[in-house]
């Protein structure tokens, strides 16, 4: 029985890269308690960033977070938009399902201003 499966998504808005695994049988929000590192990548063909040039353009991310196993999460990493770095930090709200759907809500806050929290969704594995 497959383990793991890798994957590639498109449509006319992305392109994502991603691995699925089999996840366990139920989980809660203390499921994801801990600390995680992250990186991914992609191809930005949506959303304009000022300073850099029109979309399409290629994008990075590492960074290192912490999940408090109550629906808060907090991190820093490192983004690359088109050869630009920089660093970041922020923070997160997040909700678990009994079948291990996580949705997570993400605040930028290495800027002092607000931000429109983005979100993001995935499933516990392993």
């Amino acid at each position: 029985m497959a383990q793991e499966l890798h994957y590639v998504y498109t449509d006319p808005d992305m392109v994502d890269f991603g691995t699925q695994k089999k996840t366990q049988a139920q989980c809660s929000p203390s499921t994801l308690k801990g600390t995680y590192t992250v990186a991914g990548n992609g191809t930005d063909v949506f959303a304009p960033i000022a300073g850099l040039p029109a979309p399409p353009f290629p994008m990075a991310h590492v960074a290192i977070l912490a999940a408090d196993g109550l629906g808060h999460i907090s991190g820093s990493g490192r983004e690359n938009v088109d050869g630009l770095s920089v660093s970041d930090t922020f923070t997160a709200s997040y909700t678990v399902s009994r079948e291990c759907a996580v949705t997570v809500m993400i605040a930028d806050t290495s800027t002092g201003s607000p931000t429109t929290p983005v979100p993001e969704v995935g499933v516990i594995s392993g």
